[in-house]
């Protein structure tokens, strides 16, 4: 069986998705975050990836909006791997220097394998007055004989030696429906634990909660802290991962936090392992949306955070594979006027054009010379759909306004 997760994965809220449905490769373009402000959802951050010629990221960036909504650089993330292997073996972070208007080393990780499995994780941060790398941490990695982790120990650096700082254990039920995730500390020479995660898991091995225990270290007993649960559709995807706590007052636990996803069954993208138990940017599969709810002061769930995830440049309802062919827009870039080739979509009836967050700015009949003035539209970059007659998607096409 494959290694279990980390607790930092399920706090995320991800959702494995376990299909019955035929999927289809797509490539992740953007991600789209926006928040709750005063009863609208205005832009708060942007996405961007690079794939290296498949699904693998050669990179992605992240930037923001401030209360104006000017857009700027945050953060970039660049991965490098084995040309043989294609396993990962480099993960560096670079963080955006607005006075100085570029990027600035952060942080980085060096990857190491044995017989195709990830032996130790070496941890890296940038010394900007020596402009080197320090490694200050390492992670090292235990197997059984069937090839499942069962042990991670990290070192951290302390005078000049790296000592051993924490320690993580992780047992299995061979029924395949609960897995445990130990989790220690050390003083001095003697590991004490501190926390425990249970892992369960339906017949099919899809996850169907995990509880969250504290130990108490004068005692060694268990204590429950917080639960998480997985609802799932008809078919397996995941629709909504949700967080409890034990409520004194109602006397039972309670969802304080939960997402909601949107999810296409067919949509299949690979992850991008970053270490031993975490994955970024392919944790979703197949989703569409992923909406965020968390309980506030008079107890009600509200939304606080809304994700749209785009394939291909395409919008989520008309999503493409990555061998799919491009609309073709000219001009392009254009200042009033484009027109769309439509030979190739003979059963084309509707064409649409969004911005980036999904905002509709124009939709209109396809007539014979298939031209759509845009001249009131402000500079920047949108998204063509084009629709059939039942409101199916046969295309998109990026489209710069200037």
């Amino acid at each position: 069986m494959d290694f279990v997760k980390s607790t930092l994965v399920w706090l995320a809220g991800t959702c494995f998705a376990l299909s019955a449905q035929a999927q289809i490769n797509y490539r992740l373009d953007s991600t789209v975050i926006e928040k709750m402000t005063n009863g609208s959802w205005t832009p708060y951050g942007i996405y961007s990836y690079v794939h290296n010629g498949g699904n693998h990221f050669e990179s992605w960036t992240y930037s923001v909006f401030d209360v104006n909504g000017i857009r700027t650089n945050s953060q970039n993330t660049e991965f490098t791997y084995d040309v043989q292997t294609n396993m990962l073996e480099r993960r560096e972070i670079k963080y955006w220097s607005g006075n100085n208007s570029a990027w600035v080393n952060s942080q980085a990780k060096n990857y190491h394998y044995v017989n195709n499995k990830l032996a130790s994780i070496d941890a890296f941060t940038w010394q900007g007055g020596s402009s080197s790398w320090k490694n200050n941490s390492i992670d090292s990695f235990f197997y059984d004989g069937n090839g499942d982790q069962i042990v991670k120990v990290t070192y951290s650096l302390k005078q000049g030696v790296f000592e051993p700082y924490a320690r993580t254990e992780y047992s299995y039920k061979s029924a395949g429906i609960m897995d445990t995730l130990k989790y220690g500390l050390v003083y001095g020479t003697k590991w004490t634990m501190s926390s425990a995660s249970v892992y369960y898991q339906d017949v099919q091995g899809r996850d169907t909660a995990v509880n969250q225990y504290s130990v108490n270290v004068s005692n060694g007993k268990y204590s429950l802290q917080t639960k998480y649960r997985y609802v799932r559709n008809t078919t397996g995807d995941c629709i909504r991962f949700e967080t409890l706590r034990f409520d004194f007052v109602l006397g039972d636990w309670a969802v304080i936090s939960a997402d909601d996803y949107e999810v296409n069954g067919a949509v299949k993208r690979e992850n991008i392992l970053i270490d031993s138990d975490s994955y970024v940017a392919g944790l979703f599969e197949n989703t569409l949306t992923r909406n965020t709810v968390s309980k506030t002061q008079s107890g009600t769930l509200s939304p606080q955070t809304r994700s749209t995830y785009y394939y291909d440049s395409a919008l989520p309802n008309g999503l493409k594979p990555m061998n799919s062919q491009d609309l073709k827009i000219y001009p392009n870039p254009s200042t009033s006027q484009i027109h769309l080739n439509i030979d190739e979509f003979p059963t084309a009836k509707t064409w649409i054009l969004h911005d980036l967050h999904g905002k509709k700015y124009i939709s209109q009949t396809i007539t014979g010379n298939a031209e759509m003035d845009v001249i009131s539209l402000s500079s920047g970059l949108y998204v063509l759909k084009l629709l059939d007659a039942n409101g199916r998607a046969l295309g998109m096409a990026k489209f710069i306004k200037e």
